[in-house]
């Protein structure tokens, strides 16, 4: 029998503006002030700051609601488009697992607290990737993050 080691994940990323890849979409219980509370986790990968041996990871946690001006949906909606929220609305819901594998732009922030050591990663905003402009008589690459309903 074999066995591989995996790479190990950090998020010890600087602050910047990455293009990432939404890795997993995943429930969290974390304790609050009311008691265990939900959470919808996004874990991105950032691929050009990662190693064989580590992989670079971005992570946020949202309140699971959709309303018109939660955090969550402001987000996706900056992200996918408001095309795809209506589109998810007339089916009902919408299946994260859906969108894991696009592509995004992060921009990442440190936010300092005297009582850490290290800063704590802030996703300050998630983007729809940057998308070049052709160089007249090349191939373009076509941006492959459409997202289907």
């Amino acid at each position: 029998m074999i066995l591989t080691f995996e790479p190990d994940k950090t998020f010890e990323i600087p602050e910047g503006t990455f293009s990432a890849t939404l890795d997993e979409v995943r429930e969290v219980r974390k304790p609050t002030s009311d008691g265990m509370s939900v959470f919808v986790r996004f874990l991105w990968r950032i691929e050009s700051l990662s190693t064989e041996s580590k992989i670079a990871m971005a992570a946020k946690n949202y309140a699971p609601v959709l309303h018109e001006n939660s955090e969550l949906r402001l987000m996706l909606e900056g992200w996918l488009g408001r095309e795809w929220i209506e589109k998810q609305q007339k089916a009902g819901q919408v299946d994260f697992r859906s969108i894991e594998g696009h592509k995004a732009d992060l921009v990442i922030r440190h936010i300092k607290n005297s009582s850490h050591k290290k800063p704590f990663r802030h996703v300050e905003a998630v983007l729809p990737p940057v998308r070049l402009a052709p160089i007249p008589g090349q191939v373009s690459e076509t941006n492959n993050n459409s997202v289907a309903a």
